[in-house]
């Protein structure tokens, strides 16, 4: 019997986005269903009844929801080109990270788009002391990828968190990823754009018009 995919998301969200990249990278067909925020369908529902949230994988059947053990269910499932280390340190340390990504960085870059002009100093220092973090993490690891040598399942979780800064800078007319504060973080961040798996699954002009919806609700524009 064929494997049945099917991904429940939202367009420009990047969970589902990373989803989505894991899903190509590992040549797997699925089908998708667009989730309209505002008025979710009475399957996303049925399959994520706990949280209520998308993305949600179904598989032959049975659901998966959060973007992050999606992709890692993704991984053991076909094994096929792994994105997780084997080594239990390597695998720690990639959950490890990839909780700071999503727990402290991806709210500081938010913060720093949509905090008063007077709270954008201290907010942007605290930023950059992260991205001083990842980028200490990546030297390491070789300065290539998060996985070292190979492309492995942390460098799609901090692509999807500080790979794409132009719509937020552009939205806000603040810089938050300068170049030469970061040069090994910002090498990593095209490389990893060069991939067509990326590629496809990065929604620029969406991110702008969110940010450009949140500022000008707050008078900001």
């Amino acid at each position: 019997m064929a494997d049945e995919l099917k991904l429940y998301g939202h367009g420009i969200s990047v969970f589902t986005r990373k989803v989505r990249a894991v899903l190509d990278y590992k040549g797997l067909k699925y089908e998708y269903f667009e989730e309209d925020l505002n008025n979710l369908s009475a399957d996303l529902y049925k399959y994520n009844p706990a949280f209520k949230l998308t993305p949600v994988l179904v598989h032959n059947g049975r659901p998966i929801g959060e973007s992050i053990i999606i992709m890692q269910y993704i991984d053991e499932r076909w094994p096929n080109k792994p994105l997780m280390p084997t080594d239990p340190y390597e695998r720690a340390m990639t959950r490890f990270w990839g909780l700071f990504l999503d727990d402290k960085v991806r709210p500081s870059i938010k913060d720093v788009v949509l905090c008063e002009e007077h709270q954008v100093e201290k907010a942007t220092e605290e930023l950059h002391g992260m991205f001083a973090l990842l980028e200490k993490e990546l030297k390491r690891k070789g300065g290539k990828y998060f996985g070292g040598k190979d492309l492995g399942l942390l460098d799609i979780c901090a692509l999807y968190v500080v790979g794409w800064p132009e719509p937020m800078e552009k939205a806000s007319k603040r810089e938050i990823f300068p170049k030469e504060k970061f040069p090994v973080l910002h090498a990593w961040v095209y490389q990893m754009r060069s991939h067509s798996f990326i590629s496809n699954n990065l929604v620029f002009e969406g991110a702008y018009n969110y940010y450009i919806a949140k500022l000008s609700k707050m008078g900001r524009l």
